[in-house]
């Protein structure tokens, strides 16, 4: 059930919402843009012990009652399809983004000059970027991560959501195609930097 921020018991609809923003933040979530008189707040909802069920269920609360043209950025696995889905089904003029919380730092063509597209081939890296350092390649081809394998056809989509499961901190498998020859490599996943990613840059 749906409970407006004035049932709290709060004076007024401002320090509900001002106070609705606190609790936010004591769970984690970076809050910006958080003037929701003047614009719709960004909250980038992180992987961590305090992102509960019971958490992300009083952000969606929060959003429908008081800022429902909201920007949302759920850094996997913080959060799991059936919550995706409860968000954009309430929220339809939010904007709601999934990324990974995890940085890899590979680049990719997606549409090859041989008119294949969505190969998940490796054509560079950041610098300093995890993928480099534990030996991948530039014409790599990734065919898996940690638990999930894809065929060489059609995988960038398989990458994105085998990325978007891999936990800062832990380690796990990548699966290559180099030169005919299937090889593998542990990474160990470092948290996305803040540069990185254009859905964490404040506005």
């Amino acid at each position: 059930m749906v409970v407006s921020l004035a049932s709290a018991g709060f004076s007024d609809d401002r320090d509900a919402s001002q106070s609705g923003l606190d609790r936010l933040k004591s769970f984690g979530y970076i809050v910006t843009d958080d003037d929701i008189e003047e614009h719709s707040p960004r909250f980038v909802v992180p992987h961590n012990s305090t992102v509960t069920p019971a958490a992300i269920e009083e952000l969606l609360q929060y959003c429908i009652a008081a800022a429902p043209t909201a920007e949302v950025v759920f850094l996997s696995p913080a959060v799991i399809e059936e919550q995706l889905r409860q968000f954009r089904q309430f929220l339809p003029h939010a904007h709601i983004q999934h990324a990974s919380a995890v940085w890899f730092g590979a680049h990719f063509l997606v549409c090859l000059p041989d008119g294949i597209n969505d190969v998940c081939r490796i054509e560079g890296f950041d610098r300093g970027a995890p993928a480099a350092e534990c030996g991948l390649q530039k014409g790599d081809i990734i065919l898996g991560i940690g638990e999930f394998r894809w065929p060489e056809a059609k995988s960038l989509d398989s990458f994105s959501f085998a990325i978007k499961r891999q936990v800062p901190g832990e380690e796990s498998t990548v699966i290559v195609k180099r030169n005919n020859e299937i090889l593998s490599f542990s990474v160990t996943w470092r948290t996305l930097p803040q540069s990185k990613n254009p859905l964490l840059r404040s506005q």
